[in-house]
């Protein structure tokens, strides 16, 4: 598991990053958790290697809520 700091942000977004990819010749890209689901298959079936901050067994926080 990696931790990220907080300069580390999603390439298609901006978002704190959660995910990185990274294949030997190509540059690391980095992933929140959406961009990630988004992007998973296809990066996977190409042989990129994945590092997360996330447990694929550790439970989503719930949202927050508050009434206001």
């Amino acid at each position: 598991m990696r931790s990220f700091i907080a300069i580390e942000r999603c390439d298609r977004c901006g978002a704190q990053a959660r995910h990185a990819a990274t294949k030997p010749g190509y540059s690391e890209l980095l992933f929140c958790n959406h961009h990630y689901r988004e992007y998973k298959d296809a990066l996977l079936s190409t042989y990129w290697v994945i590092e997360s901050d996330v447990s694929p067994t550790e439970p989503r926080p719930a949202a927050a809520y508050t009434e206001g």
